[in-house]
């Protein structure tokens, strides 16, 4: 009697512990599931609900506009009617293959911003305060996370079936801001991205195209810009503004001014580093302005016929010559320029003017500036370069005449 009640405890154990495996597959099944919704990831299964602490949100194919307010992974496509915010401490992830469809020639937030007025832009439309309140901005002060795969990019693009120049505004990172772009495509924006104060934030094998001012841009920072393609800019495709950052393995084509170089980062002392890149098809190699501190070495610069643009916006046109010049050089400058290939280049490859291209871009002076270099005096190194214009061995020759303190060594012509 005994020995059949145990019998039939055990069958009622062995139904009932199938019972809860069938719960737990179906669960199983339900929590594979995903959604286009907002999910939520809980950190601690082991929890109840409510003791959980909710740490980020997916979403896709949703609308954003103004600030996010918590970590934030998106996928899918997302499209920004508005200025967006990412404030700090707040970081957005953004997975492989989303598309971000920024609207275009529209801001629902009327939030607006500042473009930099200078000589060049001063008649520029897209610089007034009207454009900026009519055009979506996107900026970083928390962290942005943003790495694609090769096979998988993010897009960030204009939400327009037939795009244009200056659909949208451009993407800022801000001092506090950290983060990295990498196998990202930027485009149809007014400005690409732009660091400003931030060491903290890489940008890598990207594409950054379709640009109607400068492609990308740092402000007294040190950031590193490598394995990047930048193609179709009507401005510079690096700017710089007091900062010395990395530039390297990148290649520009059919932009109106290839590198325009401004001071140096004032608070490391590092010069600018540009190497390893290829500079093909622009209108003006590089501009170096004022107290340019710059490194430029392995670098292979090869003009043509097919300088891109020129790029238009509300009948305000930027031009951009129609083979490709050389590379200006102004007052108080410390550059070295070695182990370089300039390549049919329009004229001299290396010249001195005092202005650049359109008056100096706007980042010129009427009179010299001083040197800021600490101790360092202002000299041109120009060694062991390739030039494929005989004439010049005669331009260089000239140089002598501007700067007493330069070195032309160990060059090689035509």
């Amino acid at each position: 009697m005994i020995k059949s009640k145990f019998f039939i405890f055990l069958l009622v154990l062995l139904f009932l512990a199938s019972g809860c495996t069938e719960t737990q597959k179906e669960n199983s099944v339900f929590e594979s599931r995903s959604f286009n919704l907002e999910i939520l990831d809980l950190p601690n299964p082991n929890l109840e609900l409510e003791e959980q602490e909710l740490v980020v949100r997916e979403v896709s194919y949703v609308n954003r506009t103004g600030a996010i307010l918590e970590d934030e992974v998106w996928s899918g496509e997302i499209y920004v009617t508005g200025d967006l915010h990412v404030p700090e401490g707040v970081t957005l992830t953004i997975k492989p293959g989303t598309v971000i469809l920024v609207s275009a020639n529209s801001d629902d937030s009327g939030v607006g911003g500042e473009h930099i007025i200078d000589e060049l832009t001063v008649e520029d439309p897209s610089s007034s305060e009207e454009y900026t309140l009519s055009h979506t901005h996107i900026s970083i002060a928390g962290r942005l996370v943003a790495v694609g795969t090769p096979e998988q990019k993010i897009i960030f693009t204009s939400s327009a079936e037939e795009p244009s120049y200056t659909d949208w505004d451009g993407i800022t990172f801000e001092s506090t801001s950290s983060g990295e772009m990498k196998y990202s495509v930027i485009e149809w924006t007014h400005t690409g991205p732009a660091l400003h104060g931030t060491d903290n934030v890489s940008i890598s094998y990207s594409e950054i195209r379709h640009i109607f001012w400068g492609a990308l841009h740092a402000f007294e920072c040190s950031p590193v810009f490598e394995y990047n393609v930048l193609d179709d800019i009507g401005h510079e495709a690096f700017d710089t503004h007091k900062a010395s950052p990395v530039i390297r393995y990148n290649n520009i084509s059919h932009a109106r001014t290839a590198i325009v170089f401004n001071y140096y980062d004032l608070r490391s002392e590092k010069p600018i580093i540009f190497e390893n890149n290829i500079i093909e098809n622009n209108g003006h190699l590089a501009v170096l302005q004022e107290n340019a501190y710059v490194i430029i070495r392995n670098n292979t610069f090869i003009g043509s016929d097919d300088t891109g643009g020129p790029w238009h916006y509300k009948g305000f046109t930027l031009n951009v010559p129609d083979k490709s010049q050389g590379m200006n050089l102004a007052d108080n400058v410390n550059v070295e320029i070695y182990d370089n290939k300039f390549i049919n280049i329009d004229g001299p490859a290396i010249k001195y003017e005092r202005v650049g291209p359109n008056q100096g871009i706007g980042h010129t002076t009427n009179i010299p500036e001083p040197f800021e270099i600490g101790d360092n005096p202002v000299k041109i190194l120009v060694r062991n370069n390739y030039f494929s214009n005989m004439d010049d061995r005669k331009y260089l020759g000239q140089l002598r005449n501007k700067w007493e303190n330069i070195e032309v060594l160990y060059n090689r012509y035509g």
